[in-house]
């Protein structure tokens, strides 16, 4: 549907324009002034490189952000450019790119900076330019399209087909070539026929006179803009033929006449035209105007707009007639602008000081130079208030501003208080200095402060008043000194009064007690200071401004000072004020820019006029952030406001190229005769000079447009230079009579973020020495050379000969590595898919068993299915733990264990299979038992193996020989001998690899791996298993373990010292054991149990749950394992009981059930069980839940007593015990200097009895009283010598001990290191604080 003149014109009144001096586009200008050669930009434009290009009347000028290059045409070269007059730029793949003049189109080399002339005839004066998919060029040379084939070198001029003057051409996202006319036509190309198909964009639109099409722009998804001379902005759909007016006239309902169109993003494009630029928003259908507004230097600077171009950085480059070049930049930080304007509708003075919001949204500005400014709530209206009118203000010079409900208190200087009523504008009340008691002393008012309580404090030239509200009167707060200069006043968290001076620092007043102190003393530079402004942030340290020292920060807590200036890179001294943001991020106005300051790791960005402000100089006491986030800050040139939230980091990597090379000060160029540079120097890598050029100055750019101002850089000549050389604003270096030789010029930027590029760009320097040298020097440096290059040569040759040996040796490695994994991954493979069968098999297979007891003639076939069942799950078993050892997922747990006792059960395990082969099978041992620390599982699998072995591949005896073991010795061996075939001794090592398997033996069922996996659990003991000779033709494996190990768990430890005595025990008790008691209402269950445990523990039998309570009053219970259905008091309400008794709670739990639901585990685990075990079980698996829960309980402990840091409340195994162990702790703590602290001290202190503080402390921490008492002196004395503040012999009295080397030898014997050393270590470890 194409939209009446009457409805668009309608439409156009909808527009939000934005009339506010403070708008949301500001731009950038660059004129003649700047370095552009002509300020009428035709056409523009960014090179692969990033290098922007801008075609004026005057020439071709490369812009790097910071200077403009010129090309002109030059008569007298035939490279130079056709002509100066530029009207079209379109880039070529690969780099280069076309340029059409009033002389014709030429092809710009970049990297020899040469223009190519096309000399075709009737090119002259091309205006526009395009490239296909095909890499032709396309262009209308005067009225005529026109192709050049940049392979071919052909042109092909469409003249003859054409019957219309072509003005501007598209290529559409299908490829194909729309070129429209001056008399409203769009035409299509058809490229086989050299035929064109034309679409009228006037036929359904209102007459006009004229329907010449400026520009055709292809926007996507097969549509075209289209630009027109009298009729605006039209949109045409190449799918369909049609198209639709969007935008034809003005506010003031001239025609719009559009010059050219840039994508900003995927929904808003720019329109250039001769009104300013129009934004076209595509969703909302909307356009926003920007036109140049007179004196406002940030506004577009001419309404004739020719040329848009979106940079690589996401800019907007705006080309006008008269105007020059307007740079949008990308709002990284946007920093709205209110300053003065022409009309009222602005802010009215330059100065702005106090900042104020009053409770009906109005933000209030006092000016230095102009009086008081209001803008209203929605931020479009200003008003101003000036003096010489009725109930006027009283001076133009503002410096303080408070709204006080509907009223605002406006501090002028030297004249007096102002009390203006906000409704009516009008000033109700002048206060003045006068000689009353109740008045003021002085008629400069600088600054107020409001309280939390409501009181109203002004500060003055000449003191600090309280404004007396029922009286209209003043109070002198003479705790302040009358005479001093007050610059700003807050009110602190506890409600005190801070008040900043001139020359005098800081003052504290306490309303309160009516009393104040001055901060600082005197040799403290604070107390001597000009003090601008004071903030408190949210973590309570306080900030001043200050004149002259920076920005100090002051930690009332440690009361210390610590300053941030020039010496640490902030831009000035002179600090203003201070705001914070959400992050808690410091916003600090200087005379030199505005600072974010990080607090928490202390790093800064500063903001200059690079970035948006309107000035680097900010004014005194003028800051103010809103309930939003917002803040604002008033200049010597206006107010900027913005909120940090808003604010995006700018990750964009700048290119960094080396733009210009002097030599003398005269810029070399290329392909002179007697040039330096064969081609230009952003593309020159090396470059040599003569011993006589060796002075020399070199120009580099980073490639940002945004704000090139904050670009840092650093650079090194290696060669000369040691480090890097910063560089804040030159972007030029110079090096002046270097010495002959090599060099390496390195260069790197960092964006406006402080972010610094990885690349480096550099250009190497060769510098010839005097030509003087003598020949036979020559000759002697040639031969060295030579002789240089041939050794060079040869260690080429012979380093690339061993690099490729050792290739082939990777290779090799890599490849037997893989087909050795990909056999342990496949049969790892099999055993997974063969376990969970057998699995099935296993379990009912155990159940018909059972059944067939009186069937003997069927069970026997049973047992022989379950015994080939369980080899199959031990074949499967022990190729995954194989896998584990391989994969380091095989982990040990070492206990002390009766060797001789174990290694008679593997070896009763294998008789039935002995004597089913008619061995003769013996077990030799000492008479005497041997313990050695091993894991039970891995050494049962070891010997087993071995075991296996013998018995499967040998033929008449098997002897099994656990060598005799010496106190002193610190391994044990276990020999096993078989009289099968002989092994060869020189295969000792290869049947230790997996899957292998001698010829002699390939009858015997095996996997191949058992050898293996028993060599890779020995090494794991940090063991070993070997082959040895043969003796008397025994084939003989030895394997060797140590009898200790680094990591132990002693399951069967006892304590030494039992202080109890007075428990009795039948004669079969063993207390050398953990006490476990069982709780089950089923006799045969608490037999099982107890004749399963009985090996390893004492087992106390209880059959509910009542009675194990009363079991545990008097019995010194390790471990429950309860029931959970019982009769009187079941398994959850015992559990709920013990873990809720302080004296129980310590008693690790496990519930036993045959309930298997969800619900049964979570409320087992809600009550306080350590485990849940369903029925039926296994009792191997409730064995190493018991093992667990004591050994991890030990760990705990011995984490405790070895650790200097740990804490006593982390052996705590519930909340009673945490809160036991924290008062325990407090009390040690409190009488840690008496060095007669004993048991019954501490058992009074705690109201306990002696026995029960020594159980509940010997159950938790395995520890008798006396000994954590010593444990926690050691503990004080290491925290406080880790504070570095005391001495070792004070160490040792604020602790308790008698002497410094008593305590000396229980450090040494508790942390393994004296109290010298520790100090020593925590000193050289801690940082020092930034």
């Amino acid at each position: 549907m194409i939209l009446k003149p009457a409805y668009l014109i309608f439409l156009l009144f909808l527009f939000p324009f934005n009339w506010c001096n403070a708008q949301s586009y500001y731009f950038k200008h660059y004129q003649v002034e700047n370095g552009l050669s002509n300020n009428t930009v035709f056409c523009s434009m960014q090179d692969s490189r990033g290098f922007l290009w801008f075609g004026t009347k005057d020439g071709l000028n490369r812009f790097d952000g910071y200077t403009f290059k010129v090309y002109r045409h030059d008569p007298k070269d035939k490279n130079s450019i056709a002509n100066s007059m530029v009207h079209a730029l379109c880039m070529d793949t690969d780099g280069s790119f076309w340029v059409g003049t009033d002389q014709g189109l030429d092809k710009y080399d970049p990297n020899t900076e040469k223009f190519t002339h096309v000399n075709t005839p009737n090119t002259f004066g091309i205006r526009a330019i395009a490239r296909d998919k095909y890499n032709n060029c396309w262009f209308i040379a005067w009225s005529t399209l026109m192709k050049y084939d940049s392979h071919t070198g052909k042109t092909t001029d469409y003249s003859a087909s054409q019957y219309f003057d072509a003005t501007s051409i598209a290529i559409n996202n299908d490829g194909s070539i729309w070129v429209s006319s001056g008399n409203g036509t769009i035409a299509k190309l058809d490229t086989v026929l050299n035929s064109f198909k034309s679409y009228g964009l006037f036929d359904k639109s209102p007459w006009v006179a004229s329907n010449v099409i400026e520009k055709i722009y292809s926007a996507g998804n097969n549509k075209i803009f289209i630009g027109t001379t009298s009729q605006g902005f039209k949109e045409f759909n190449c799918l369909t033929g049609t198209y639709k007016d969007l935008l034809t006239y003005n506010t003031d309902k001239t025609a719009i006449y559009v010059r050219d169109f840039a994508k900003y993003s995927d929904e808003e494009f720019w329109i250039a035209t001769e009104s300013g630029v129009f934004i076209y928003d595509m969703n909302k259908g909307t356009f926003t105007n920007l036109k140049k507004r007179y004196n406002d230097p940030y506004t577009i600077s001419d309404n004739a707009v020719y040329t848009l171009y979106k940079d690589i950085e996401g800019g907007m480059w705006a080309g006008t007639f008269f105007g020059g070049l307007n740079y949008y930049p990308k709002q990284y930080s946007t920093f709205n602008k209110f300053y003065p304007g022409q009309d009222n509708n602005s802010l009215m003075g330059n100065v702005v000081r106090e900042i104020c919001k009053d409770q009906y949204g109005n933000l209030w500005l006092g000016t230095e130079d102009n009086g008081l400014n209001k803008l209203s709530p929605d931020k479009h209206t200003w008003t101003h208030y000036y003096p010489g009118v009725k109930n006027g203000i009283s001076n133009t010079n503002i410096h303080g501003l408070l709204p006080n409900g509907t009223e605002l208190f406006i501090g002028t200087f030297e004249r007096g208080l102002d009390i203006l009523n906000i409704s009516t504008g009008k000033v109700d009340r002048v206060y003045l200095a006068g000689e009353d008691d109740n008045g003021l002393k002085s008629n400069f008012i600088v600054t107020f402060c409001k309280t939390r309580a409501g009181v109203i404090l002004l500060g003055s030239s000449r003191g600090l008043y309280r404004y007396n509200e029922a009286g209209h009167n003043f109070t002198l707060i003479d705790k302040v000194p009358p005479n001093e200069f007050v610059y700003h006043i807050v009110e602190d968290h506890a409600g005190k009064i801070w008040v900043a001076t001139i020359h005098d620092g800081v003052y504290c007043y306490d309303p309160v007690k009516n009393k104040a102190f001055k901060l600082g003393t005197n040799d403290d530079a604070i107390a001597h200071t000009t003090v601008n402004g004071i903030f408190e942030d949210d973590h309570r340290i306080f900030w001043f401004a200050t004149e002259g020292l920076g920005l100090c920060r002051y930690n009332p807590f440690d009361k210390t000072y610590k300053f941030y200036d020039t010496n640490n890179g902030f831009p000035s001294n002179s600090v203003l004020r201070i705001l914070e943001d959400k992050n808690n991020n410091l916003w600090i106005s200087t005379t030199r820019g505005l600072v974010c300051l990080n607090t928490a790791n202390k790093s800064f960005k500063i903001y200059t006029k690079a970035n948006g402000l309107l000035s680097d100089q900010f004014n005194y006491n003028s800051a103010f952030k809103d309930a939003d986030g917002t803040m604002y800050f008033g200049c010597v040139k206006g107010m900027v406001s913005f909120n940090p939230e808003e604010f995006k980091k700018n990750n964009f990597v700048a290119p960094l190229y080396i733009t210009g090379f002097q030599v003398f000060n005269q810029e070399i160029t290329v392909a002179e005769k007697g040039s330096l540079i064969d081609k230009s120097i952003i593309s020159t890598k090396k470059i040599s000079l003569n011993y006589d050029q060796s002075s020399f100055s070199i120009d580099f750019a980073a490639l940002s447009f945004s704000s090139p101002e904050m670009t840092q850089y650093k650079y090194m000549m290696k060669g000369l230079d040691k480090g890097w050389t910063n560089l804040n604003a030159n972007r030029k270096v110079y090096f002046t009579q270097l010495l002959p030789g090599h060099y390496t010029f390195t260069v790197k930027a960092a964006n406006n973020n402080g972010i610094w590029s990885a690349k480096e760009t550099t250009l190497e320097i060769n510098i010839a020495p005097p030509f003087w040298k003598s020949v036979w020097a020559y000759l002697l440096y040639a031969m060295c050379i030579l002789l240089g290059i041939y050794y060079l040569l040869q260690q080429y040759h012979n380093k690339t000969k061993l690099r490729n040996k050792r290739m082939i040796e990777i290779l090799e490695s890599d490849k037997e590595k893989q087909i050795y994994n990909a056999k342990i991954e496949f049969f790892t493979n099999v055993a997974h898919e063969i376990r969970t069968p057998l699995t099935l098999i296993k379990g009912p297979m155990e159940k018909v068993i059972k059944k067939a007891e009186h069937v003997p003639e069927i069970q026997n076939n049973l047992r022989i299915m379950e015994k080939n069942t369980n080899r199959l799950l031990d074949l499967t078993n022990q190729l995954l733990d194989f896998r584990k050892t391989e994969t380091n997922g095989f982990s040990l747990s070492f206990v002390k264990t009766d060797i001789t006792e174990l290694l008679a059960d593997i070896f009763l395990r294998f008789k039935p299979m002995a004597e089913q082969k008619d061995m003769d099978f013996t077990l030799i041992h000492p008479q005497k038992n041997s313990y050695a620390y091993v894991d039970i599982e891995a050494f049962t699998k070891i010997i087993s193996n071995l075991i296996n072995n013998a018995i499967k591949y040998g033929r008449a005896i098997v002897e099994v020989e656990l060598l005799g073991v010496e106190t002193s010795d610190s391994t044990f061996t276990i020999d096993i001998r078989s009289d099968g075939y002989l092994i060869p001794y020189e295969m000792r090592d290869k049947i230790f690899e997996p899957f292998f398997r001698l010829k002699e033996s390939e009858k015997q069922i095996g996997t191949g791996i058992g050898l293996s996996l028993s060599r890779s659990l020995a090494e794991l003991h940090k063991g070993m298993l070997i082959l040895n000779k043969s003796i008397n033709e025994f084939n003989i494996f030895s394997l060797t373990l140590p009898i200790r190990q680094a990591e132990e768990f002693d399951l069967q430890s006892t304590p030494d010292d039992y202080e109890l005595t007075d428990i009795n025990k039948e004669d079969n008790f063993d207390f050398m054991k953990p006490i476990i008691l069982l709780v089950d209402d089923n006799p045969e269950i608490l037999d099982f149990i107890s004749d399963d445990l009985s090996e390893k523990y004492s087992v106390i039998k209880a059959v509910n749950g009542q009675e194990a309570l009363d079991m545990i009053a008097i019995e010194n219970i390790q471990l429950i394992i309860s029931d959970v259905m019982m009769p009187v008091m079941d398994g959850f309400e015992l559990c709920k009981t013990i873990k809720t008794n302080f004296d129980y709670s310590h008693i690790p739990i496990i519930l036993l059930t045959a309930k298997n639901t969800l619900q049964s585990k979570i409320e087992g685990l809600e009550v306080g069980a350590d485990a849940y075990i369903e029925k039926p079980f296994s009792p191997e698996h409730l064995q190493v839940q018991i093992a667990n829960l004591l050994i991890n309980r030990n760990k705990i402990k011995d984490h405790f007593a070895s650790s200097p840091l740990a804490q006593m409340k982390s052996m705590a195994y519930s909340k009673p015990d945490e809160s036991f162990l924290d008062k325990l702790n407090a009390v040690i703590n409190s009488n840690i200097q008496n060095p007669d602290l004993d048991v019954e001290h501490i058992a009074n202190l705690m109201n306990m009895s002696k026995p029960t503080l020594y159980r509940k402390v010997k159950i938790i921490s395995n520890l008798t009283i006396n000994e954590l008492i010593n444990i926690t002196r050691l503990k004080a004395a290491a925290q406080l010598l880790e504070d570095g503040d005391y001495k070792i012999y004070e160490v040792a009295n604020l602790v308790g001990y008698s002497s410094q080397s008593h305590l000396g030898r229980n450090f040494l014997k508790q942390f393994g290191t004296t109290p010298t050393e520790y100090q020593q270590n925590k000193r050289g470890n801690k940082v020092k604080p930034v």
